[in-house]
């Protein structure tokens, strides 16, 4: 399980000006965002992750630290994904929750 979400965009986050975050996110250390993304409302995205182009995530997600999430992938609302894992390019439904160390791919 993951610890509670704080809410904030650490000052060393790079968000791309042409992605959309949405209200109380909680964004960690060195996170990347590129361009073109959407992020949704209450997402928490620990340090060191990396959110590739066009990628959609839902509302109150989480994603743990040092993951990648893949151009194009669409993680739907109450998504979770655990430290370490690489998705996509992918599509994860409402409430999927997936654990550290894991791979998917279409």
């Amino acid at each position: 399980m993951m610890p509670e979400r704080e809410i904030g965009i650490s000052m060393s986050a790079r968000i791309d000006p042409d992605s959309v975050l949405g209200d109380d996110a909680h964004i960690g250390e060195g996170v990347v965002v590129e361009p073109g993304c959407t992020i949704g409302d209450r997402v928490t995205i620990d340090h060191n992750t990396v959110i590739k182009a066009g990628a959609t995530i839902g509302d109150d997600v989480r994603i743990g630290a040092n993951c990648t999430i893949s151009d194009g992938s669409v993680l739907e609302d109450g998504v979770e994904i655990g430290n370490n894992s690489c998705i996509g390019p992918a599509t994860l439904r409402k409430g999927t929750k997936i654990g550290s160390l894991v791979h998917i791919a279409e």
